[in-house]
């Protein structure tokens, strides 16, 4: 569904982008891959900086610019090949200072720690380009420790204008090195420029079918994490109940069954109560006590086209973290959908129909967030998803693939009060 969009926003989110300096472009280009081309059409001003971005130094800008550009009906400008700069040819002697500190690093401070967290995605790349890890370890700091664009302190609160998520600087110096080093092995002719964006996590950019919707606001079906009396208390009475069941599930709403879940809950204080509700549903035997199966490569766009084999969970998570935009979602597996005759929705992700009738549906909900200050200490913060069906879904899903099982797994936490130190409990079952 095209969202309405006033034009003078438009420009002024275009005027965002052409200057790069308060906020990252690949968050602009998020928010405008979600509204071309039904919402409106870039003007020239936008579409001359789109082509400049096309040719990026970072392959995750140059992915999204051409996709954008594709949208609207314009063929993006091609480059040429160029060498590997020197310094890949060379086994470098640590020319970065990275002296050991206090926080991660951020301007003149320590990057080690941070690289170090992107480990598997330098990896992922060094295979692909074939090119000693090392190396790409030792690129990813010079490149980090020249951009001037990550400085701030990693402990600040971030809530940035597009709100989904808080990002220390020190992780957008690495990105950005990840990504213009995905640029250098592409224009070498290193790797296949999709695949080094994957690799390193920088792509997907972004999410179009979760940026188009919107979470709705907490459906009944999902019960308080605690009750208002137990809120005035110091938690520990909630904490240390011996099993708080699968009756803390969602089962049903308004006439939708549940086939899948996954919630979660927190109140925002001292003690900084938590917990995350999971349940799906699979078949044969369940693989490490894992209620679902998680994937990171699909969109949820995506997914209806292509998807991993079914192995046992008929329900899927996407939980890959994205640094620009949001793209946690939960669903039915694509390939038991398909199994049972349903036909994916053309407009809405995740949606699948029976004839005419949708039959399946995701349930996107918000309340709050979960890491920002409520209006009120009493006050439930959370999100979740819902995969709802209608009860012939679930009778199909057994005629097709036999004894289907519902698997479920709460995890509750709780900090002490005055060491700040946590503490965490997991109940979980079959159905």
């Amino acid at each position: 569904m095209a969202m309405a969009v006033d034009r003078r926003q438009f420009k002024e989110l275009s005027l965002l982008a052409l200057s790069g300096a308060s906020i990252d472009p690949a968050l602009v280009l998020a928010v405008i891959a979600s509204l071309v081309p039904e919402a409106l059409n870039p003007d020239e001003e936008m579409r001359a900086r789109l082509r400049e971005l096309a040719l990026d130094r970072r392959l995750d800008l140059r992915l999204a610019a051409r996709e954008i550009l594709e949208a609207v009906g314009e063929g993006p400008p091609s480059g040429g090949s160029i060498p590997l700069p020197p310094a890949y040819e060379l086994a470098l002697q640590t020319p970065v200072d990275r002296t050991p500190g206090g926080q991660l690093g951020i301007g003149e401070g320590d990057l080690e720690e941070m690289i170090r967290l992107f480990r598997q995605e330098l990896e992922r790349l060094a295979d692909l380009a074939e090119i000693d890890v090392k190396i790409l370890h030792e690129r990813v700091a010079v490149l980090a420790m020249r951009d001037d664009l990550g400085q701030g302190d990693d402990q600040l609160d971030g809530r940035g204008p597009f709100g989904w998520g808080f990002i220390r600087p020190s992780v957008w110096r690495v990105r950005r090195a990840l990504a213009e080093i995905c640029t250098e092995l592409f224009e070498a002719r290193r790797v296949d420029p999709a695949n080094a964006l994957y690799a390193t996590h920088l792509a997907p950019v972004y999410d179009i079918g979760l940026l188009r919707g919107r979470p709705q606001q907490r459906p009944s079906a999902v019960g308080p994490m605690l009750s208002f009396e137990e809120r005035e208390s110091y938690y520990s009475d909630w904490f240390l109940k011996e099993d708080p069941g699968a009756e803390r599930l969602a089962a049903g709403w308004e006439g939708w069954r549940v086939l899948g879940e996954s919630t979660e809950l927190a109140l925002i204080g001292r003690q900084y109560p938590e917990e995350r509700r999971q349940a799906g549903l699979f078949i044969g035997e369940l693989d490490d006590e894992k209620v679902f199966r998680e994937i990171g490569l699909y969109t949820s766009e995506e997914f209806a086209d292509g998807s991993p084999n079914i192995e046992n969970s008929l329900i899927v998570e996407r939980r890959t973290p994205s640094n620009t935009s949001p793209d946690w979602w939960v669903g039915l597996h694509s390939q038991a959908a398909k199994e049972i005759g349903l036909a994916p929705d053309p407009e809405c992700p995740l949606y699948w129909r029976l004839d005419d009738e949708v039959v399946v549906r995701p349930l996107w909900w918000r309340s709050g967030y979960l890491r920002w200050p409520a209006r009120s200490p009493r006050e439930e913060t959370g999100e979740g998803w819902l995969v709802l069906a209608r009860p012939a879904v679930l009778e199909m899903l057994e005629s097709a693939f036999g004894a289907v099982r519902r698997a479920w797994r709460i995890t509750t936490s709780m900090r002490d009060e005055s060491s700040g130190e946590k503490s965490e409990r997991v109940d979980s079952g079959v159905i």
